[in-house]
């Protein structure tokens, strides 16, 4: 292959690689100024004319999914061309002068946690944009990762793997489906990807052992397993934070449905590490500690979609201390698209003196029921189990269990100023009481902000607090009321004129909102009818 030329303008001067379906080459592009390009060979693996028309489907579909990626990411080589040339497929992509990664994990060298951090940052950057696209790269490992030289930052090659998350069968003329090829490189594999079973996480748990390798100095091979929870054994052999700890277990855990459920997930969890690496340690020890919180989790189906929300002691919300339900988007933290909900219908918070949730209602007109019995007022305590009705929308309490985080520092009164929300539990200790009846609360609710009052008084189902007003404006309404008792007494000659009193004396009661004008304006009446009449 060396020196011939391809598609009629890209001349081969090296071999890079080669694998089971494809070569890899360097090649000069002759038109372009002999531009260095890389030039990628697929062959297929049978050349039947029905299998070749599959290939050559999947090859140009294969071309502009990369295509896409590479135009919007500047982390993965842009394709320049691609084509079919003697019944086999060639795709030109962008060449990116640097080196693969497998030249800085030299084995026996244990590299710095800054180093890895920011290792796994610039890995998971791209790798979360491919994700978001819904795409899985399914062979990440070092020899696929480059460091370009001229802003020493990782490019994801080798896309030749890439597959949409679509399902897609070959049936041949006899109906029977052809088992699709396992594609990844063993050690960097996860047991889901060698099934034939791909998932986003797959490709977070490479990365993460790539993080480990760079960490440990350790090969593929010295790697130990744990022969009961088939976890990666690595922590004896480095010292390393706590926090860099549980992110890199988390990313490599067996079981794929325990891992960052995608590279964004990671890449979150990572670029938060990479704050503290820039603070001083004693800051950094501060604000990055472990911390126990109740969580409440809720689970409910919208048409046959099946929904889940955690709920944490400390969760933040619109509305600190509390988390509303309802339709309003605006002022409700969960929001419910069944329309026999109301726009704001309760909200939960946890009570740190009963070490529990409740469920406040927030509609009388439409309240919730809780257990099957209604719930106008008042707030009741909710228990693992517990069944909610909001309209026709009906949700379950499935957990209720106190859970470790990596959290901010807590503040000293969480209920009204929670603390940021954690990324992920990291162990399971114990549960809260749990009454096995009905019953309303006996305790004070969390301290209620001006926000939070101001909103109720704008929805008159809820009952308003007592609004606050001027010494002049209650000793006028309380002369109003005595003089419009001596009319009764003293004035009073008919029948028009004691109802006229009577209007003015209890129309409304001083603590209503409204209650001045309602006086002045019910003074005014009495006052005229009472003239009209004498």
């Amino acid at each position: 292959m060396i020196g011939q030329i391809l598609g009629g303008q890209y001349k081969i001067i090296q071999k890079l690689g080669y694998g089971a379906f494809s070569q890899t080459y360097i090649a000069e592009d002759t038109i372009q100024f002999n531009a260095k390009c890389i030039v990628k060979q697929l062959k297929p693996l049978a050349l039947t004319p029905d299998t070749l028309e599959v290939a050559k489907h999947l090859f140009e579909k294969e071309a502009q999914l990369l295509y896409h990626l590479g135009s919007h990411h500047n982390q993965i080589p842009q394709l320049l061309a691609y084509f079919q040339e003697n019944q086999e497929f060639y795709l030109v992509e962008e060449f990116i002068d640097g080196h693969d990664l497998s030249e800085e994990l030299t084995p026996g060298k244990q590299l710095s946690e800054s180093y890895v951090i920011a290792l796994l940052q610039s890995i998971l950057e791209p790798l979360a944009f491919v994700h978001q696209q819904k795409v899985i790269h399914q062979d990440i490992k070092p020899h696929n990762l480059i460091r370009r030289k001229r802003d020493d930052k990782i490019v994801l090659v080798d896309f030749g793997t890439v597959k949409e998350l679509a399902v897609t069968q070959i049936v041949n003329s006899q109906g029977e489906t052809r088992v699709v090829t396992i594609i990844g490189t063993p050690g960097y594999m996860p047991s889901e990807q060698g099934r034939g079973k791909p998932r986003f996480s797959s490709d977070v748990y490479a990365v993460g052992i790539i993080g480990i390798q760079a960490l440990t100095g350790l090969t593929l091979g010295q790697l130990q397993e744990d022969t009961e929870t088939w976890e990666i054994i690595w922590r004896d052999q480095v010292e390393v934070s706590p926090q860099l700890a549980e992110v890199l277990d988390k990313m490599v855990r067996y079981d794929f449905r325990h891992r960052y459920q995608s590279a964004g997930e990671a890449l979150q969890a990572v670029q938060q590490l990479a704050h503290l690496c820039d603070m001083p340690t004693s800051q950094a020890t501060e604000i990055l500690t472990t911390s126990l919180m109740h969580e409440l989790t809720l689970e409910w189906f919208e048409g046959e979609q099946r929904r889940v929300q955690a709920i944490l002691e400390r969760q933040p919300s619109k509305n600190p201390g509390t988390f509303r339900i309802g339709r309003e988007p605006a002022a409700c933290d969960l929001v419910l698209s069944e329309p026999t909900v109301s726009r704001l219908h309760v909200e939960i918070f946890f009570n740190p003196q009963q070490q529990g949730f409740y469920l406040r209602s927030l509609r009388e007109s439409n309240p919730p029921m809780v257990n099957g019995q209604s719930l106008p007022t008042g707030e009741v305590l909710l228990n693992q189990g517990s069944s909610l009705q909001l309209g026709q929308m009906e949700l379950k309490v499935t957990a209720i269990a106190l859970k470790q985080y990596f959290v901010e520092a807590a503040p000293s009164q969480p209920a009204v100023h929670p603390t940021p929300a954690p990324q992920q539990p990291v162990a399971l200790t114990q549960a809260p009481p749990q009454p096995s009846t009905l019953q309303e609360s006996q305790h004070s609710p969390p301290p209620v902000s001006p926000q939070y009052r101001q909103e109720l008084i704008e929805h008159p189902s809820i009952p308003p607090s007592a609004p606050q007003r001027s010494r002049l404006h209650l000793a006028f309404l309380i002369i109003c009321r005595v003089f419009a008792a001596s009319l009764i007494v003293y004035g009073a000659k008919g029948l028009y004129d004691y109802i006229a009193c009577l209007i003015a004396l209890g129309s409304c009661d001083i603590s209503e909102p409204g209650a001045f004008w309602k006086f002045l304006l019910c003074f005014i009446v009495g006052a005229f009818v009472w003239l009209s009449t004498n």
